[in-house]
Parts: structure tokens; C-alpha cells; sequence
């Protein structure tokens, strides 16, 4: 279920012609995935940095080159989707991405043979498909109605690949909680095992065995 004002991802970026010239076309291959980009959301009278950490996004494009890294600002807006759990996923334009952002594998758009418009096509659907995905762990929070965390755990299973759910599956292994859904703690529990990591084996291991989809190892 994709809120009502959409999926939005940030945009982080020093202000230059480079990185003015990649926002547009990429613009354009999120609009058709339903994801609007976020890029110098400021208005006048806006303290920036209340603006950066109040702001809804569902993922974080950080277009690296040494002006951006070097930038206080970006720094901010960085940080501020580490604190909030966002996706975060880096676009080299120039120089050699830091080890901070080497975790993920980045989108390398500063290598004179791409194929820009190839790449700004395949960056778009790996916004669209985190961006949904980290929208979609939103709603396990017990705070909702119990028919929604159950959907939202089933469609965990249903709709993303392991790989996806490894990425994530130890903040999702937190909603498994006493005053989670039964129906929903079945389904989380189905969603950690699918992603079969070491990490997804202590969540399970965590787990309460009541109504527990897999049987209990000795």
C-alpha cells in the first residue's frame, strides 16, 4: 500500500551543472514508479536544517563528487537517513566514492562510456522497489490496525525477494513483539526466514515458538 502523497526519495547533492543535469532525467524515470524526487525542497523562511529532518522520504540518492562529500549540508542530509533507516544509495559523478558508502554497491555514472539514460532507468527501479519496501515496514508498527500489520507481514513474504528482506531484516525482526497481531508475528516470522542469513536465524531464535511457523531447532 503506497501512501497517499506517494513515495519520495531525497535527493542529496552540491549544487553544480553536473549534478542539475542528472536530476531531471531522473526525475522522469521515477515519475512512471510513483516516486516523486525531493530535490532542494526549500522554500524561503525555512530554517534548512529543521526542513532536512522534518521532511517525509522513503529513500536517500546521494550524487557523490569531493564538493558534495565535503559539504556540511549533505553531510546533514546524510546523516539524517542513517538516523531514519532510509535506503540510502550512492551515485558516483567524480572521484573515488569514501568507505562510508562502500557498504552497497553504488551507481558509477562518472565513467565516460555509460549509458546514462540505461543507468538513470535501472537507478529508478531500485528507488522504486526500496523506497516501497521501506514504506511497507512502516506499517508492521503495532500502532496500526491488526488487519493492516497482518496484510503488510504476508505481503513481506508474498511480494520481495530474500535479498531485499536480508537487507532489512533486522529492523523487521523488531516488530515481532507480544503485542503484535498473532496472525502478524506468523508472518514476520516467515519473512525472517526467508531471508535466510545468519542475522535472520538470531531474530528467529528470539522469537517467541507461540504460534510459530517453524518448527524449534534443539
Amino acid at each position: 500500500m503506497v501512501p497517499e502523497s506517494g513515495l519520495r526519495c531525497f535527493l542529496s547533492h552540491k549544487c553544480n551543472d553536473e549534478a542539475h543535469d542528472l536530476a531531471v532525467p531522473l526525475e522522469t524515470a521515477l515519475r512512471p514508479h510513483g516516486v516523486e524526487l525531493l530535490r532542494d525542497p526549500f522554500e524561503t523562511g525555512h530554517v534548512i536544517v529543521t526542513r532536512i529532518r522534518s521532511i517525509t522520504f522513503h529513500s536517500f540518492v546521494f550524487l557523490h563528487c569531493p564538493e558534495s562529500w565535503a559539504s556540511p549540508m549533505c553531510q546533514e542530509e546524510l546523516e539524517t537517513a542513517r538516523d531514519r533507516g532510509v535506503p540510502i544509495l550512492t551515485v558516483r559523478l567524480a572521484s573515488t566514492v569514501p568507505p562510508e558508502l562502500k557498504d552497497r554497491v553504488y551507481a558509477d555514472l562518472g565513467r565516460p562510456d555509460v549509458d546514462r539514460q540505461a543507468a538513470l532507468q535501472a537507478l529508478a527501479m531500485v528507488i522504486s522497489s526500496r523506497s516501497y519496501l521501506h514504506h511497507t515496514i512502516t506499517l508492521l508498527d503495532p500502532c496500526h490496525d491488526p488487519e493492516k500489520t497482518r496484510k503488510t507481514a504476508q505481503q513481506l513474504v508474498e511480494e520481495f525477494d530474500a535479498t531485499l528482506i536480508a537487507e532489512y531484516v533486522t529492523r523487521i525482526a523488531n516488530y515481532y513483539r507480544p503485542e503484535t497481531d498473532v496472525a502478524a508475528r506468523f508472518w514476520l516470522a516467515l519473512a525472517v526466514g526467508k531471508a535466510g542469513t545468519p542475522e535472520a536465524k538470531r531474530g528467529l531464535d528470539g522469537f517467541s515458538w507461540e504460534h510459530h511457523p517453524y518448527p524449534r531447532g534443539d
